[in-house]
């Protein structure tokens, strides 16, 4: 036998340098730091022809991340050679300098920021107010601007500056709205996500961005904070083309300011024709809430509901009758979503996501709600027994089982033979995701698995375990012969549901 060329160049110095440049171009961060293994620079080390494709490649430099308490004492010369290495790409950079190592230097480097601001895309900026009012100048091909004052009372932002592309903005927690009215493009804005909101400044944006698609808010509403109920503020006002509303809590708002919130200001007078996705995350969620938001029903596909501290109130109410909201087809249940006490329209709903379920509340979603296509859950034990009654699941095509982070291993909290009953069927199911962690999945959990899939005698195309062990290795293909080709071991137990921030 032959032996192998040790002259013969490594198949990765082989690949073509514009597939390479391709590649490389793909391994940034949004906003990658200056240094460590997450560093563009790291990919320069490995030989002299990644080196000569990285530094060739603008796309990988086209992004930056600077900070105050990591930065290198090179910071110029290191900003120098991204800059260069980048053009004429556009630029994508978070600049963060807390007031306390505000120098003349991080001053200088932001002046060479400003000096490129007809490059900017997406500007994350966290400094000390004086720093915005800087901001003077065309801004052609800016898309996002992310506004963090380490003070209150800034003013002057973009100042005179033109930046026709601008659409998406994130106002942070020390913004005061009303000192920005003549400063942002307000009207060309489709994207606002506000840290820190006052009741009064939400009619503030809904009279000044009337093009928003998405609107994500914490509001601090606090009593007697509605000095100003002009009906310049208060409405009545209609966002023709606000597909995504998002409430939340702020940290220091009043226990009620969604009852407060929601019976008066601007969301008393709200219309919103296109409405398709609702999120409410308050402290409190009760019927007598959720009975002011009737009228965005009749064109809303998706309601978020995620009470933060305490359950929904348990007395049994009716969030959304029938044919009340006819596209009406996913659900979002936060942590303390109590489902017994909740009447929805369950036949219509395709789509579940719940982030704590017990093994009864699934059975039961699965009895009203036959016509799910994708159920996410998070699942803990709650030991009830009882022989479930059958159930056939005839659309449901992908399931994703997570253990709920609270109880710790101990076997009376196991919960995987409590959902995957002898009553179950899936004949629809493609995807199956199990992600039992602290538990490892045992012998007769596996049996119950078996016995799901064979009685469904669907066509899995993936199916997904974890943890992986050296018993589930082993078992699990042995188990389910038939499944052998589609089982895929996880390690993983990433977050359930990630939320769009965008």
């Amino acid at each position: 036998m032959s032996q192998p060329d040790s002259s013969a160049p490594s198949p990765i110095l082989r690949v073509p340098p514009e597939i390479l440049s391709e590649i490389l171009g793909r391994v940034p961060d949004v906003f990658p730091p200056w240094h460590g293994l997450c560093s563009p620079l790291i990919l320069g080390l490995v030989c002299s022809y990644w080196r000569s494709v990285a530094i060739s490649t603008p796309s990988l430099w086209s992004s930056l991340r600077i900070e105050s308490h990591s930065a290198p004492n090179h910071m110029h010369q290191l900003l120098a050679l991204w800059l260069e290495r980048s053009a004429p790409l556009p630029l994508s950079f978070e600049f963060g300098v807390s007031a306390s190592d505000d120098s003349p230097g991080f001053q200088s480097i932001f002046d060479v920021f400003l000096s490129q601001r007809a490059r900017w895309r997406h500007a994350s900026i966290s400094t000390p107010r004086d720093y915005f009012g800087r901001i003077i100048g065309p801004l052609p091909r800016l898309e996002s601007l992310e506004i963090h004052p380490s003070e209150y009372n800034i003013r002057h932002v973009l100042k005179g500056a033109s930046a026709p592309l601008l659409t998406r903005v994130v106002l942070g927690e020390q913004v005061v709205v009303k000192s920005l009215v003549h400063d942002l493009p307000w009207a060309q804005l489709t994207h606002v996500y506000g840290k820190c909101f006052y009741r009064y400044e939400l009619g503030i944006l809904f009279r000044m961005a009337h093009n928003l698609v998405r609107c994500r808010v914490h509001i601090l509403a606090i009593h007697g904070e509605d000095h100003d109920e002009s009906e310049e503020l208060t409405g009545p006002f209609t966002m023709p083309f606000l597909r995504h509303l998002t409430l939340i809590s702020h940290r220091n708002a009043e226990r009620r300011w969604l009852s407060n919130t929601l019976r008066r200001g601007p969301i008393r007078t709200l219309t919103l024709p296109v409405l398709q996705v609702l999120r409410v995350c308050s402290f409190d969620v009760v019927a007598a809430d959720l009975e002011h938001l009737r009228d965005f029903l009749p064109v809303l596909d998706t309601l978020e509901i995620d009470p933060i501290d305490g359950p929904l109130e348990n007395d049994m109410f009716e969030i959304i009758s029938q044919g009340a909201a006819p596209r009406f087809a996913r659900i979002f249940f936060g942590e303390r979503v109590f489902i017994w006490s909740i009447k929805l329209p369950w036949a219509q709903l395709t789509h579940l996501h719940a982030e704590c379920f017990y093994p009864t509340e699934i059975l039961k979603v699965f009895y009203v709600a036959p016509n799910l296509v994708s159920c996410n859950i998070c699942v803990v034990n709650n030991r009830e027994v009882g022989q479930p009654a059958p159930v056939v699941m005839a659309h449901l095509r992908s399931l994703t089982l997570v253990s709920h982070s609270g109880p710790g291993p101990d076997d009376e909290f196991r919960w995987l033979s409590g959902v995957l009953h002898s009553g179950l069927t899936l004949p629809s199911l493609e995807v199956l995701r199990i992600l039992y962690a602290p538990f490892e999945i045992n012998s007769a959990e596996l049996g119950c698995l078996r016995s799901v899939l064979f009685r469904s005698e669907c066509k899995l195309h993936k199916l997904w375990l974890s943890p992986s062990t050296e018993f589930l290795q082993a078992e699990a293909k042995a188990a389910l012969p038939h499944f052998a080709e589609v089982i895929q071991l996880d390690d993983s137990n990433e977050s359930l549901i990630e939320h769009d921030e965008s």
